[in-house]
């Protein structure tokens, strides 16, 4: 399923390409993949919840996924919800 997901991948960023946008924020399915794709592009790509080396028109937005689930978790608690409802 992961070389499905590279040929997809692949087909949408050339896609993106030729419609010339002027940036991508992009959720990857595998890093390496994604920089093979992404490595001669010129316009900004912005990577979500994956850990990138910055490089010139590369960086990444992370959250602390552990951290959300327990912030979730105490907000369900607290409307009353024990997950037998």
């Amino acid at each position: 399923m992961k070389d499905h997901n590279a040929v997809q991948e692949e087909k949408f960023l050339n896609v993106l390409k030729s419609r010339m946008v002027d940036g991508i924020i992009y959720v990857s399915s595998d890093y390496a993949t994604s920089n093979k794709l992404l490595a001669d592009l010129s316009i900004p790509v912005v990577f979500i919840d994956r850990k990138i080396e910055k490089s010139g028109n590369m960086g990444s937005v992370q959250i602390d996924n552990y951290q959300v689930m327990k912030e979730v978790a105490e907000y369900i608690s607290k409307k009353g919800c024990n997950g037998s409802d």
